[in-house]
């Protein structure tokens, strides 16, 4: 006899919730390239960029199973989640190189071809400016990529008040082609002001020096100079250099750097006697500096950048925002252009993103240095700091309702410096410390002149231009656009208009490139459709233009699915039972009828629970079988049953099923088979209906199926902090324990196992052990796996009388299993779940009064249910405490009472 472990020998009641870190590998896919297999290094998952001649398109995060990514699953990913994107992409391009003309369903091969086109003007030379301090490696890495560009360009390296020699020395290994400055004066902004002084290049772009170029960074950043007269500023799209560490994909998912995969195009508003750029606020979303570009010649009119900003000062960053700023509040346009991109190591060490996020609050200090330059601007710019603090901020503390998500601290932090910024009037200190620093140097000497920006008139800022754009050849700019706020693009084909865009112009020339970008994105897969088109041939016409786009991703010819067997060698079945033998001996002859297949490939022990008093009856049905264990577990309740077994199973994974179910001779395998993954802690399978024969059972299936359906599923940690914002994670929709697996190592971490026996068929609460146990599973870092081809078959209830019994049950245990996650865990969710299934309960009402197919006494069941489970939870816990401090009582009133 067998009695599972008590609560006080595994551990305290309360759990906190572990966020679980798994390291990402980096890997870059060309799209016009063959997918293939992708091997990752054991414990890893992927970080895949996808490009497209280059040209980034977006990322997908892949979990790696049993260490490698198979090419065709990946490129079912790329497709799926990124699909659109490329369409996008490919047709913007199409539209202007030739246009559509024969219409896009004639000439998919065509616009899957389609190359990005250089501008058409001279291109801008280039100096290309690193500010470093007291990093020599990270200075190494950087200038090494910077000299594999492939254009040529000025390079200069700006030493920020170094305390010694060593990036000096770093700069002497390449000499050849850069130049090493030292500025003696500390702040990066005194840094980058000498980078523009000592700059030759018509653009000066800034990278930081823990940043890593792509190969054609440096061409695009001068195409979109090119392209475009009136842009004066660019930045480019950053991207992780490295998720090796917790702090690295904190940061990613607090936010990080990158600002998407489309073009944007700021501007401030034109339409008043001066430009504002209020609305815009800080600046934040146009970019970062560790990646931008000027026109050297801007600096001339708007100014250099503000030595009391930025790290090294006591305002600790925003030199770029404020330059951003400035650069639109002079009239000028600003590009984010995502093609031109770079690759930044983050902060390894929670330390230091702490202090980095610290660094966040100098949008604060930004604000100010705007509010004293431009009075006009401070209303605005009040509202812009007020809707950031509210929008972004209040977001991120909400998600403290998730007790292992770490943003809340992070924004704590970031909060915490707002207010330090302000209360401490630290740009106000650092102005003066700059001053004293500033020694009278004229630094505005010697940049070029800037022509002076004629402004538009507006006779009325709501005049709206129309202009008619044909998709049949190349599209070409709009120059005829003075005095209009916006224009209004109606969009051609074969001679018909097909649809209009909007653009906001402010009186400007607006590019090709702009136009046709903004028609492939609003418009996108209508463009493949010719205009004659109508009904299911439009919609045909559709889907079929944009799978051919998509055949531009591709696996391997041959499948290099890589198969690796089943790393368990041994499994454990237990089945718990209390008071039904004619049940049990239809489970227990399913499985000895799969037996001696399943021990070709394992080594299998079942293990049967007699749960509550035996007598007798049990034994008999295990007489009838052959080698079954029998373990004997006296306190009622499912969990206990259920962890008895587990206590004595041997095998590395334990398989459970419920005596009123059987299996066939595929079922185990199905289910073991995700185990080959070593981070893979528990796999569920499908609950299919045994037979329907009565309407109890017919009802039980359409309202209240076990099965999860027939596509699979997996989760990882990361999955509690990204479902239900503000109710219980949502675990029950892996299935249940009636027909599951689970690593015996797993169960038998003290913060995952046993289960708990507050909650389950048997105690008051009902179920709820199986949702209960998968959350903790999650919490602790395993990965759940949802595998419907291991099917097991159910019986259910076959009278109203057990049905209603059943849902009332399954309905306390939902409510139970939420208030034991805030209970146990500090999951605060677990509460706000509440009010939602109230919610839920009064649409299920009214569905029930609109004729629903929801019987009335159904209803009622799950409702009883609910309400009850606040008191079931309370009285299964007293009951819990009083078997766990008295066992051998327990055992003998149970055999006191037994026949």
């Amino acid at each position: 006899m067998t009695v599972a472990k008590t609560r006080a020998e595994r551990g305290s009641w309360f759990v906190r919730p572990k966020r679980v870190f798994r390291p990402q590998q980096l890997l870059t896919v060309e799209l016009r390239l063959p997918v293939g297999d992708v091997r990752v290094a054991p414990g890893h998952d992927l970080y895949v960029l996808a490009v497209l001649d280059g040209v980034p398109v977006g990322v997908l995060e892949v979990p790696a199973s049993r260490g490698v990514v198979n090419g065709n699953e990946l490129v079912a990913r790329l497709e799926e989640d990124l699909g659109d994107r490329l369409v996008e992409e490919l047709l913007t391009r199409s539209l202007l190189i030739g246009g559509l003309c024969g219409g896009a369903e004639d000439s998919i091969s065509r616009i899957r071809a389609a190359r990005p086109q250089a501008p058409r003007a001279e291109l801008p030379s280039l100096t290309v400016a690193v500010c470093t301090r007291d990093r020599p490696e990270d200075l190494r890495r950087c200038l090494t990529a910077i000299l594999r560009l492939d254009i040529s360009c000025e390079v200069l390296v700006i030493d920020n008040a170094p305390p010694d020699d060593r990036a000096g020395s770093v700069v002497a290994e390449f000499a050849a082609r850069c130049r090493y400055v030292r500025e003696p004066r500390v702040g990066l902004n005194w840094a980058r002001n000498r980078a523009v002084a000592e700059a030759s290049g018509d653009v000066v772009a800034f990278v930081d020096d823990d940043v890593t170029v792509d190969p054609a960074w440096a061409r695009r950043v001068t195409w979109a100079f090119a392209e475009d007269p009136d842009v004066m500023a660019v930045t480019g799209l950053v991207l992780p250099a490295e998720l090796a560490h917790a702090a690295q994909r904190s940061f990613e998912d607090y936010g990080g750097f990158g600002k998407g995969f489309r073009r944007h195009w700021y501007r401030a508003d034109l339409s008043g006697p001066v430009p504002t750029a209020g609305h815009l606020w800080a600046t934040g979303n146009c970019g970062t500096g560790a990646n931008m570009a000027f026109r050297r010649s801007v600096f001339s009119s708007v100014g250099l950048f503000d030595p009391a900003l930025d790290v090294g000062t006591l305002t600790e960053g925003g030199g770029d925002l404020d330059m951003f700023f400035r650069v639109l509040k002079h009239g000028w346009t600003l590009l984010y252009e995502p093609a031109a991109f770079v690759w930044h190591r983050h902060r390894r060490t929670f330390a230091e993103l702490k202090h980095q996020i610290h660094g966040f609050g100098s949008v604060a200090s930004v604000v100010q240095a705007e509010a004293r330059r431009f009075p006009e601007e401070r209303m605005a710019l009040l509202k812009g700091e007020l809707s950031y603090l509210r929008g972004w901020h209040l977001a991120q503390l909400r998600k403290g309702l998730r007790p292992s998500d770490l943003a809340p601290r992070l924004a704590r932090v970031d909060l915490a410096s707002h207010g330090w910024a302000v209360l401490g009037r630290r740009y106000e200190r650092a102005i003066r410390v700059a001053g004293r620093m500033h020694g009278g140097a004229a630094d505005l000497v010697g940049l070029p002149e800037l022509p002076e920006l004629v402004l538009p008139s507006f006779d009325s800022p709501e005049r709206t231009a129309i202009r008619r754009v044909s998709i049949d050849g190349a599209i070409r700019e709009i120059a005829d656009l003075a005095g209009y706020r916006s224009a209004r693009l109606f969009v051609e084909h074969a001679g018909v208009v097909i649809g209009h865009v909007d653009i906001e112009v402010q009186g400007r020339l607006l590019s090709a490139e702009r136009i046709a970008r903004q028609i492939a994105q609003a418009m996108g897969h209508e463009l493949f459709a010719a205009p004659s088109l109508k009904g299911a041939a439009r919609r045909r016409s559709i889907r079929l233009g944009r799978a051919g786009l998509l055949e531009v991703v591709r696996a391997v010819a041959v499948d290099q699915r890589t198969v690796v067997s089943a790393a368990v060698r041994s499994v454990s079945i237990v089945v718990s039972t209390a008071d039904r033998p004619e049940s049990l001996r239809r489970c227990l002859a399913s499985i000895n009828r799969a037996l001696p297949a399943w021990e070709q490939s394992f080594d299998v022990e079942v293990i049967v629970v007699q749960n509550g008093p035996d007598d007798g009856r049990t034994t008999e049905v295990i007489l009838e079988f052959g080698s079954i264990k029998l373990v004997h577990e006296p306190r009622r309740g499912v969990s206990y049953g259920r962890n008895a077994g587990l206590a004595v199973a041997t095998g590395e994974v334990v398989a459970i099923l419920d005596d009123d179910e059987i299996v066939d001779v595929s079922w185990l395998a199905s289910l073991i088979e995700p185990f080959a993954d070593e981070s893979v802690g528990l796999v569920t399978g499908n609950v299919l209906p045994a037979e329907l024969e009565t309407s109890a059972q017919h009802l039980f299936e359409q309202h209240s199926t076990l099965s999860r359906g027939h596509e699979a599923k997996r989760a990882g940690p990361q999955w509690l902090d990204s479902n239900s914002r503000l109710g219980t994670p949502p675990t029950w929709e892996f299935g249940g324990t009636a027909n599951l697996a689970v690593r015996r190592s797993v169960f038998e971490d003290p913060d995952v196992g046993p289960f708990d026996e507050v909650l389950g068929p048997g105690t008051p609460t009902g179920v709820g052990e199986d949702t209960m146990l998968f959350y903790r599973v999650l919490a602790r870092g395993h990965e759940i796996v949802y595998e419907p081809r291991a099917v097991s078959w159910h019986f259910h209830r076959r009278t109203a009388e057990q049905l209603l019994r059943q849902q009332r049950a399954y309905y306390s245990g939902h409510v139970s299993y939420s208030l034991m996650t805030f209970l146990r865990h500090g999951d605060v969710r677990g509460l706000t779940h509440i009010p939602g299934l109230g919610r839920w309960h009064l649409n299920e009402f009214l569905r029930t009064r609109r004729g629903g197919d929801l019987p009335r006494s159904l209803w009622w069941a799950r409702v009883a249910g609910s309400l009850s489970g606040p008191t079931n939870v309370a009285r299964s816990a007293m009951r819990a405490r009083v078997l766990r401090k008295a066992p051998t009582r327990a055992l003998r009133d149970a055999e006191r009472t037994a026949p």
